[in-house]
């Protein structure tokens, strides 16, 4: 008798005849095609350097948030409440700031700061804590536009 008949028969008897000697490969095969691919396990492993690299530098990890800027544009383009609009805009700011890109909220008159966009973003941001219903929104920021203390919303320092 062979080697491989040898290992053949010696498996036969580990999972007690033909039968199971099939049902015993169909189910290996199906471990094996469960496994994850050398390519997952290679970017979990890097994901994995990413997130201790930023854990013992103090550095933070971006996500990957396309799906809910995507959302958020379409549903200003839509139309909603002024209330939603500016949660938007405020989620679109993070995103941008995130991505290394120049505050939307601020603008700058012959090279210098008009506009403070965390003052204004932080403004806004109070506002809509503040809010229990798009009409106590509209009310708070009409006020606030009246009364700018800021001097972000009504546009310009003060």
């Amino acid at each position: 008798m062979s080697d491989a008949e040898k290992k053949q028969e010696e498996v036969k008897k580990e999972v007690g005849g033909d039968k199971d000697y099939v049902a015993a490969l169909t189910k290996m095969k199906a471990e094996r095609d469960a496994r994850p691919t050398q390519e997952a396990l290679d970017q979990a492993l890097a994901e994995k350097k990413k997130l201790l690299d930023a854990l013992v530098n103090g550095g933070q990890v971006k996500q990957d948030q396309g799906d809910e800027i995507e959302k958020a544009r379409e549903m200003m383009k839509k139309g909603c409440t002024n209330l939603d609009y500016v949660k938007s805009s405020l989620k679109l700011r993070q995103a941008a700031l995130d991505a290394g890109e120049p505050d939307p909220y601020e603008s700058h008159v012959d090279g210098k700061q008009a506009v403070d966009g965390t003052k204004v973003a932080n403004a806004l941001q109070d506002l809509v804590e503040r809010s229990s219903s798009p009409q106590v929104f509209n009310a708070l920021l009409d006020n606030a536009m009246v009364n700018d203390k800021v001097g972000g919303l009504a546009g310009g320092k003060r």
